[in-house]
């Protein structure tokens, strides 16, 4: 039996946004808002107090939803959805097999709830109509793996269904589908079932578990007809040891398995007696120092093969097992640093092939064995060329491979007639182009002809084609046409009767993939067995406009990977209209391209909305959604505007932005006037060659630009003052650096008048902090006390304060390695005090979140303070530097501070924190009183099990930055 196969390893951003709100009416108006937690948003109103608008997969039971949501620190834990359903198909099938009878199908797929995989059954008699076949699933719980019995009566899988994020192993039977019964022994806490497999019998399923060793997975067998009821298989291991693998005898008498039993990290073979569990016989001969056995296969007739550095350490070679303790070598002789890299049997164990460098030293080929005899069989390889992946037809008498064996990197697919081997090689594929590559391939069960998957027609495009064995060079597509983006996944699998083939593919959605069949003698004409999957969203950022009333968020609303702009108001939750243009095929507005202007009456954003793969820049008004314009001028071919640089200036007149406009991969800096979009002016001056603009802000007033640059000498990047009443001449404001020097970063006092960078401006590499006047170009001052050798000021997370008075910085000022908070009066430049308080052995102050106070009164940092690598939050008065008080409460075992934030009238602090619980995931969202440190009140509705993850990786007040975390 071959099973389908995709890894589910899904994460995506998680951004938290927090914004105070004076008064919101109306709260629970606007269509099909949703209460999370029993929550009655309000009639007629909410009264004041502090609102969270939060981004979160915070619904367990569609774990891959990302949806925004309102919290209220008076109320906390109790939700209101902003955002409306998302319209688009998100669910997907993960993985796939037939019965070995052919009579059914299976799946696994989130066709219900975005997220939640479960398993469907599907008569082949009658494809289309699917059935759940799982019991049901405590919240939160998920399918991740399944296999059939060989009698094809029962499936075996693998879930978290009784407890969230403890895995553990079921039978169900196809004759009862939804009923299901737990097989394993119980478990240890965090303990888990990861591999299984039925015996060919069917009458008993053996696994690997920490059954009762935490994190030490071991080998147990279940009778059938005792569920629940376990015997350890493996002999005793050694301390640390773990069993790797395991496979059933073909008798059903016997268990082969590979494990450090009784050398920690050597990994030997077992077999051992059902009968008589917890009695092993090591199989392999003695190993060399170093040595290990790497995989092994077992032949119809019960002979073990096992590839392993038995003889020399780190090359890897093919032996026989002979009698316990004693095997053959197969291979050829092999020098040292050559190795067998893969072998395979044929049905009955009568010949094996295998992949080695046996000839030319990193030149892969394959070679056949049977009787004692050694034969090459691909054609000779020169320097260069390799085979890839190769298998037996079902009947023995073919083997297959891939190959650039004709051209270089062009992989294509042969075959080798064993009854005829003085004939070679056969090419099967049609031809293939430069650049293109066939990846798979499969013999069909009666051995009559071959499918393989190839980017055959399009680069990049991968279908599946079916090839003639009885006329060399022929081959048809078998997949139906794939939309834009659309891909034939892998793991496709032919049914037993050799006619029909099933394949995942996004055929129909792009980014979601269905499970297909299609009959051979009839490509193209495909049907379906998968029912209507899951509808869901991803909602991948926002922001809340600077006026409070409403939100514009990135998401796969209405096409699953397809992103778009939406707006909705605060005061009208579950309603949103699409706010950004239509979008050519294969287009998306970037989930970090969009802004809104000062007065909250327009979006920017970036999108290869007219050309797919060129980003341009787009405003649209919040009273006309959906009618956007393109503010930048025509580009260069293949140029696009940057996401990095676009900015509204502070009056919402114009906008700046970076763009290779005239010439491709040289970045300059431009303006556009909003009220004549397309006809932008560029503001840079003239550069030297090679040269490049690389950020820029507008002055508080907004008259002016300051940007940074290699201008005037290639590799060395200044800083330069325009007037945007005289774009193209520019000033530099730094004063002369030395050779090699680099300004690294710069940011603009709030008074306009000032501006502190960092560059290693006297010594190379030496980054220090310097403050130069507006009024006097070319100027500057040293900000940072004195450096300890190998010291240097960071470029994250220097500032400064909100009245413009002093500069707050990170470096390693004082103990080189060891970064820690500084604080220096503009009016003693050169003199700094530090922030924190003493730090651990180790410690370290980090640049996330921090930020003063909007008073200035206070600074908020994260550092392993008192802990190493456990990152907390501090307040420090800067009329008190070194004595900071600890804001959280007290933390869970390995959970951390990732991120914080300050409110606007200085009085709370959010922040995230994070912690890993069995290997799952954990955000949770607090909001603390600086004037009642550790007494914080979370705001996310707390997980009732370890799993699904939660992650929250970015918030901010509004007015305000937004912080990103990432795990």
């Amino acid at each position: 039996m071959r099973t389908i196969q995709k890894k589910n390893c899904r994460w995506w951003t998680l951004l938290i946004m927090l914004i105070p709100l004076a008064l919101i009416t109306a709260c629970g108006g606007g269509g099909g808002s949703d209460v999370v937690d029993g929550s009655d948003p309000g009639d007629g109103g909410i009264e004041e107090g502090e609102y969270v608008i939060f981004l979160a997969n915070q619904d367990e039971n569609a774990p891959e939803d990302y949806n925004l949501y309102l919290a209220n620190s008076q109320n906390p834990e109790t939700l209101t959805k902003l955002n409306p359903p998302g319209a688009a198909v998100h669910g997907d099938v993960i993985q796939m097999a037939f019965s070995p009878d052919g009579a059914y199908a299976v799946y696994l797929a989130d066709q219900e709830s975005n997220g939640i995989y479960e398993l469907y059954l599907v008569d082949m008699a009658s494809p289309g109509t699917p059935v759940k076949l799982n019991g049901t699933l405590v919240s939160g719980g998920r399918v991740d793996d399944f296999t059939f019995s060989p009698d094809s009566s029962r499936v075996a899988y693998r879930a978290d269904q009784d407890t969230a994020g403890v895995n553990e192993l079921y039978l169900a039977a196809v004759a009862s589908p939804g009923t299901s019964v737990k097989i394993n022994s119980a478990l240890p806490d965090l303990g888990d079932v990861e591999d299984f497999s039925f015996s060919p019998d069917s009458s008993m399923v053996a696994y690997m578990a920490d059954q009762d060793t935490d994190e030490h997975n071991e080998l147990y067998l279940v009778d059938l007809a005792a569920p629940e009821t376990s015997d350890k298989l493996n002999g005793a291991l050694v301390a640390d040891g773990d069993v790797l693998e395991f496979a059933f005898n073909p008798g059903s008498y016997s268990v082969v398995y590979r494990a450090d039993q009784d050398r920690d990290r050597v990994f030997e073979l077992y077999t051992v007696d059902i009968v008589t569990p917890g009695t092993s016989v090591k199989l392999n001969s003695s190993l060399v120092e170093g040595g290990d056995i790497a995989d092994f296969l077992i032949s119809r007739d019960g002979i073990v093969f096992y590839r392993a550095d038995q003889d020399i350490d780190g090359t890897y070679e093919v032996y026989a097992v002979t009698t316990p303790g004693s095997s053959l070598k197969l291979n050829s002789p092999l020098s040292a640093g050559e190795s067998v890299t893969k072998f395979i049997l044929n049905y009955n164990g009568s010949a094996m092939a295998y992949r080695a460098d046996q000839d030319i030293d990193g030149v892969h080929e394959i070679y056949y064995v049977t009787g004692g005899a050694i034969t090459k069989i691909n054609k000779p390889l020169v320097a260069g060329r390799t085979t890839g992946d190769f298998a037996f037809s079902p009947d023995g008498t073919l083997v297959g491979y891939i190959a650039d064996q004709d051209t270089d990197d062009v992989y294509e697919l042969y075959t080798v007639d064993l009854t005829e081997l003085v004939w070679g090689s056969t090419k099967r594929n049609t031809l293939l182009v430069a650049d293109r590559e066939i990846t798979d391939f499969q013999f069909r069960p009666d051995s009559q002809g071959i499918i393989y998957r190839a980017d055959h027609d399009t680069k990049g495009v991968y279908e599946l084609y079916s090839a003639s064995l009885s006329t060399p060079g022929t081959a048809y597509r078998l997949n139906s046409p794939l939309p834009a983006g659309g891909q034939v996944r892998r793991d496709f699998s032919f049914h037993p009767d050799s006619t029909l083939v099933a394949y995942r593919a996004d055929q129909e959605n792009y980014s979601v993939d269905e499970l297909y069949y299609v009959d051979i003698t009839s490509p193209g004409d495909v049907f379906k067995l998968n029912s209507t999957l899951a509808t869901g969203i991803k909602i991948v950022n926002y922001q809340v406009s600077p006026d409070g009333k409403q939100v514009v968020y990135c998401a796969d609303q209405d096409m699953n990977a397809v992103f778009e702009l939406y707006l909705l108001d605060i005061t009208r939750p579950g309603t949103s209209v699409k706010l950004s243009g239509a979008l050519v095929a294969d287009g998306d507005v970037s989930y970090d391209g969009f802004k809104f202007s000062p007065d909250s009456s327009r979006v920017a954003y970036y999108a290869d909305q007219d050309t797919d793969e060129v980003y341009e820049l787009y405003l649209v008004d919040t009273a006309t959604p959906g009618t956007s314009v393109k503010l930048n001028s025509a580009l260069v071919a293949d140029g696009d505007v940057s996401t990095d640089a676009i900015a509204f200036s502070p009056d919402g007149k114009h906008m700046v932005y970076r763009a290779d406009q005239d010439t491709d991969q040289v970045y300059e800096l431009y303006l556009v006037d909003l009220t004549a979009p397309g006809a932008s002016v560029k503001l840079n001056s003239p550069r030297v060659a090679g040269g490049d603009i690389l950020g820029s802000a507008f002055s508080p007033d907004g008259s002016q630009v300051v940007y940074r640059a290699d201008q005037d000498i290639d590799e060395m990047d200044e800083l330069y003052l325009v007037d945007v009443s005289t774009p193209g001449t520019s000033t530099k404001i730094n004063s002369a650096l030395a050779a090699d020097a680099d300004i690294t970063r710069f940011v603009i006092s709030p008074d306009g008048r000032r501006i502190a960078y960092r560059a290693d401006h006297d010594t190379d590499e030496v980054f220090e902090l310097y403050l130069t006047d507006m009024s006097t170009p070319g100027t500057s001052v040293k900000l940072n006390s004195a450096l300890t050798i190998g010291g240097n000021v960071y470029s994250s997370g220097f500032t400064f304060s909100p009245d413009g008075s002093q500069v707050l910085y990170r470096a390693d000022q004082d103990i080189d390695g060891t970064v820690e908070l500084y604080l220096v009066d503009l009016t003693a430049p050169g003199t700094s005090a530090k922030l924190n308080s003493a730090l651990v052995a180790d410690g370290d102050v980090s640049s996330h979140g921090l930020s003063f106070s909007h008073d200035s009164s206070h600074v908020v940092y994260c550092a392993d303070q008192d802990t190493d690598d456990i990152y907390e939050i501090y307040s420090v008065s800067v009329a008190s530097p070194g004595v900071s008080t600890k804001l959280n409460q007290p933390l869970a075992e390995g959970s951390e501070v990732y991120m914080h934030g300050v409110s606007p009238d200085s009085i709370t602090v959010s922040f995230v924190t994070h912690q890993e619980i069995d290997d799952t995931p954990l955000g949770e969202l607090y909001l603390v009183r600086q004037d009642d440190p550790g007494n914080a009140i979370r705001l996310n509705i707390p997980r009732t099990g370890t799993a699904p993850y939660l992650y929250i990786e970015a918030f901010s007040f509004v007015p305000g930055e937004v912080f990103y975390t990432y795990h």
